[in-house]
């Protein structure tokens, strides 16, 4: 594809993010995601296939773009609690950003299809072991502690976090997702136990 063909595909893919969030997968319609994305119903048909094809190539290009984003974070040269606590400000930006989309959509639309799962499955590999990576980082560099279960604690700090902007969203609605997370991944590199 050409630079403006992607850009076209990009618009399209947008115009659904919003479609899909607002009315779910069943009443979106492939006439309003042309619609949002300024273009005609036929140009749609030109990029994908139909309303599913569309659907899960959204939901791997979001899948995407988030990985990306947060392997940015990263690699970038602070702490590995400054990262990680600059990750949970980005992973909550990212799901106030997207509850309509999970409210009104995911829980309803048709079962995903093989290659999707697949893709989304390695998606959250490649995510867990970036974590993985920076703990690994963190206790080489003497900032974690080496008996650390790194595996449990990848899994303990995403859970974490998750859970932290749930309870939020929950209360607060999307605009509520604007939390301190430090508190979370203090109590991570502090443990829960008395010393």
């Amino acid at each position: 594809m050409g630079r403006i063909a992607d850009r076209r595909r990009q618009e399209i893919i947008h115009a659904a993010i919003e479609v899909f969030g607002e009315k779910g997968f069943h009443r979106a319609k492939m006439g309003d995601i042309a619609s949002r994305a300024g273009i005609g119903k036929g140009t749609i048909y030109e990029y994908f296939s139909s309303k599913n094809e569309l659907y899960e190539e959204m939901l791997k290009d979001i899948v995407d773009g988030y990985l990306k984003g947060a392997e940015d974070i990263f690699k970038t040269s602070d702490t590995v609690k400054e990262r990680l606590i600059e990750f949970a400000r980005y992973h909550g930006g990212f799901m106030g950003s997207h509850v309509e989309l999970a409210e009104n959509s995911i829980r309803e639309a048709k079962e995903l299809s093989d290659t999707v799962k697949l893709h989304l499955f390695r998606r959250k590999k490649n995510f867990l072991s970036a974590i993985y990576s920076l703990l690994i980082e963190g206790i080489n560099s003497g900032e974690v502690v080496e008996e650390l279960d790194v595996e449990s604690a990848s899994c303990l700090i995403l859970g974490g976090i998750n859970q932290a902007y749930i309870n939020h969203l929950h209360k607060e609605g999307s605009e509520g997702c604007i939390i301190d997370p430090a508190p979370v991944i203090e109590m991570v590199f502090g443990g829960i136990g008395k010393r």
